[in-house]
């Protein structure tokens, strides 16, 4: 985690990490930019497997497609949990609550992006490619305030419940 306050810089804090706003160098700021790392890293992973499966292995597009988004999640949920909120619980229970209210949190964007692509696209009539940009800010957005503020429960830190 980067966090350089004023008071609190240290004689070999880098140049480049003074010359930041101070807003740049807040935990805050800090959480989020492991998130968009772990999102490109998901994404990576999706592609990775999908490409595998389907043109490697040969499996049909639909199995292939739905598999890599399983391995995709599995794969958001460990980077989420100990990269980016660096959530620890307390016990088994409170880990399974975790996990099972960020892949319900997963389950939910999925279903809401389908639901308005098909909306928007095939009954609206929308571009396609524009409507995917939009629903993918939308869904990321969505995807970071239910980790943040319902799986990982706003904070870093253990979770007893």
């Amino acid at each position: 985690m980067i966090i350089v306050h004023e008071e609190k810089k240290q004689k070999g804090t880098s140049r480049l990490l003074r010359l930041l706003p101070a807003w740049a160098t807040t935990p805050a700021f800090a959480r989020l930019f492991r998130y968009v790392i772990v999102g490109g890293l998901t994404t990576v992973v999706s592609m990775g497997t999908y490409l595998v499966l389907a043109y490697v292995l040969h499996w049909e597009d639909i199995v292939a497609h739905v598999l890599a988004d399983v391995v995709a999640v599995l794969f958001a949920y460990v980077a989420s949990k100990f990269f980016v909120f660096r959530s620890r619980c307390a016990d088994g229970r409170a880990l399974v609550k975790e996990a099972i209210s960020f892949f319900a949190g997963r389950a939910a964007t999925i279903l809401l992006d389908s639901v308005l692509f098909y909306w928007l696209v095939t009954r609206g009539g929308w571009p396609d490619v524009w409507v995917r940009f939009g629903l993918i800010v939308v869904v990321t957005v969505l995807n970071y305030f239910l980790a943040r503020y319902v799986s990982f429960r706003g904070r870093d830190s253990v979770s007893s419940s």
